[in-house]
């Protein structure tokens, strides 16, 4: 797992410099399907991460229920 940080203060933008003309149609596509693939990878470790969560919520509901009634 990657450790990705954010700056706020610095917000993503295009680097303008970059002549749209010299980049090969092969380079366009690589860089889609990778973006594309990052893209999946970043969907699919939300939705785990969510499932995670909900799992946990539920045994932590589950457990505090059973220790309150064991206590009353």
């Amino acid at each position: 797992m990657t450790n990705l940080t954010h700056s706020p203060e610095m917000p993503w933008s295009i680097d303008q410099s970059l002549n749209i003309d010299r980049v090969s149609m092969e380079e366009l596509k690589l860089i889609f399907n990778q973006a594309e693939k990052r893209l999946d990878s970043t969907a699919k470790e939300g939705e785990n991460i969510a499932s995670r969560t909900t799992t946990m919520v539920t045994l932590m509901a589950g457990l505090l229920i059973a220790l309150s009634g064991y206590l009353i």
